[in-house]
């Protein structure tokens, strides 16, 4: 096995135990969508790279997300 190989697989085996136990293709997505729209995409990119068939899809994703980013903004105007 070459060098590179050896740190890369190290790299992930040690990246494995950080990850969360009860991973799952439902928390990775929604993480993807979260992490998304706070990095500003559009609900269009991420309604795309999730593959949904709708907006509305997506926009069931971010329940409540709208609501906690608006009294975090709201808070934030306060911090001088």
């Amino acid at each position: 096995m070459k060098p590179e190989t050896i740190k890369s697989t190290t790299f992930f085996h040690k990246l494995l135990f950080l990850l969360p136990l009860d991973l799952s293709t439902y928390w990775a997505r929604h993480s993807f969508a979260a992490n998304s729209i706070r990095k500003g995409a559009s609900m269009e990119f991420i309604s795309e790279a999730l593959n949904h068939s709708d907006l509305s899809v997506t926009k069931n994703y971010f329940a409540g997300f709208e609501d906690k980013a608006k009294k975090e903004f709201a808070n934030s105007l306060l911090d001088f």
